[in-house]
C-alpha cells in the first residue's frame, strides 16, 4: 500500500466522526432547489483540506463545497466529496459517506468511500485490487440485465427534466431484475464493487460523487463509461453508467439513447 492510500484511509476514517455529530448535520443551508449543504459537509472538507496540504503541498486539492477548484489533468489532485449523500444525513437515512480520490495525470489512481454509518471503508489503489475493509472484493459476473439488481438517481436538482429522467428509469425498469434509488452515488457505485448490485446509472452527476469511485470499481472488475461512450471526466461533470463486465455492453447500448 503506497504512504497515499495509507494517509487517505486513515485520515477519512478520522474525520468520518463528523458524520455521525447530530449537531453538524442539522445545521442546513439551502444552496437549491434539493440541494444543501451542512456543518458536516463544511467540516469534513475543511478537516481534510488541512491535513492533506500539511502532508502533500504541491497536490492540488478538489471538493464540491470549494469557489476554487484548480484541477489540473496534467497534475495531481485530490478530488473530495465531504458528505455523499447529503440529504440522507439530513434524515438520519444512514446512507451517507465521505469520499476521495487521488488522481495522477488524469488517470484515477487511489480511491477511499467511507460509510461510518456501516463501519465500511472500500478503498483501491491502481493495479492492486480493491477491498472493504482489509477483504478483497470483486463484482459478480451477470450475462444479462435480466439478472441484475440496478442502483439508479434521479438527479433532484434538476426536476424540471423529471419527465425525460423517468422514462429512462421506466425503460431501464423493464431491463433488469429490480431498481434502487438510495440518494448518494458513491455509496451505490460500491454495492457494485462489494458485489451487492450490478449496474448504475445516473445523469447529471459531477466530479467528486466518482472521482474516488472509479478506481474502485475498476479494480473489482467493473467497467464504466459516460452515456457517449466516453471517459469519466474529472474536469466537469457526465451522465454516468457503471455496470459489471459481462452486462456493461448492454447497459451502454441503453444508456446511449439518452446522451445529451
Amino acid at each position: 500500500m503506497s504512504e497515499i492510500l495509507e494517509t487517505m484511509k486513515r485520515l477519512v476514517l478520522e474525520a468520518g466522526e463528523l458524520l455521525e455529530d447530530r449537531e453538524l448535520s442539522g445545521s442546513v443551508t439551502v444552496k437549491g432547489d434539493a440541494d444543501y449543504v451542512t456543518m458536516s459537509d463544511l467540516s469534513v472538507q475543511e478537516r481534510l483540506r488541512g491535513r492533506l496540504a500539511e502532508l502533500f503541498p504541491d497536490v492540488v486539492f478538489v471538493a464540491e463545497e470549494s469557489k476554487a477548484n484548480p484541477y489540473d489533468p496534467n497534475g495531481r489532485a485530490f478530488i473530495l466529496d465531504p458528505v455523499d449523500g447529503t440529504t440522507n444525513l439530513m434524515h438520519g437515512f444512514r446512507y451517507s459517506a465521505i469520499s476521495l480520490g487521488y488522481y495522477e495525470h488524469g488517470v484515477p489512481t487511489a480511491g477511499v468511500v467511507y460509510n461510518p454509518f456501516l463501519g465500511e471503508l472500500f478503498s483501491a489503489e491502481r493495479g492492486c485490487g480493491a477491498f472493504l475493509g482489509d477483504r478483497p472484493i470483486h463484482a459478480r459476473h451477470r450475462e444479462s440485465l435480466h439478472e441484475c439488481l440496478a442502483l439508479v438517481e434521479f438527479s433532484p436538482y434538476y426536476k424540471g427534466e423529471s419527465e425525460h429522467t423517468f422514462r429512462m428509469m421506466h425503460g431501464l425498469f423493464d431491463k433488469v431484475q429490480d431498481i434502487r434509488s438510495m440518494g448518494a452515488a458513491a455509496v451505490d457505485l460500491m454495492q457494485l464493487a462489494a458485489g451487492r448490485a450490478d449496474a448504475f446509472l445516473s445523469k447529471k452527476l459531477k466530479p467528486w460523487d466518482y472521482a474516488a469511485a472509479q478506481v474502485i470499481l475498476t479494480e473489482a472488475g467493473c467497467r464504466v463509461s459516460c452515456f457517449d461512450g466516453s471517459e469519466w471526466r474529472m474536469d466537469r461533470g457526465c451522465d454516468i453508467i457503471a455496470a459489471t463486465d459481462g452486462v456493461f455492453d448492454e447497459l451502454a447500448n441503453y444508456a446511449r439513447q439518452f446522451a445529451e
